[in-house]
This record gives structure tokens, C-alpha cells and sequence, in this order.
């Protein structure tokens, strides 16, 4: 499953342009910004974070 969320994530990135800092900066990241798919998925809905709007769309 990670693989798979990787790839994906790569393929979403390459629909913005490739020059852009803040896609190059999100780029070099994403091992930390997927860091949940080396969960099983029973769990993950347990994990929370500080977004608001991720507080408020799980209510």
C-alpha cells in the first residue's frame, strides 16, 4: 500500500509545474507527509492531527 500511495502522490505531483519551489519542497518530503500508509487501515482513522478542518470533517 505504500508503494501505491507513493506513486500516486508522484503522479499528483506531476500535474503542477515541475519548476515550482513549493512542489520540489513537497517532493523532497513526502516519506514524511505519507508516513501513515505504513499502518494498517484499520488503524489509521486514529490518527489525528492539528488541522481544524480534519477535527471538523471527522465529526
Amino acid at each position: 500500500m505504500k508503494e501505491e500511495g507513493l506513486r500516486l502522490f508522484d503522479s499528483l505531483l506531476k500535474e503542477f509545474p515541475q519548476d515550482s519551489t513549493f512542489v520540489n519542497l513537497i517532493a523532497k518530503k513526502k516519506e514524511h507527509y505519507l508516513a501513515f500508509l505504513k499502518y494498517p487501515e484499520e488503524v489509521r482513522p486514529l490518527f489525528s492531527s492539528t488541522n481544524l478542518a480534519e477535527g471538523i470533517n471527522r465529526k
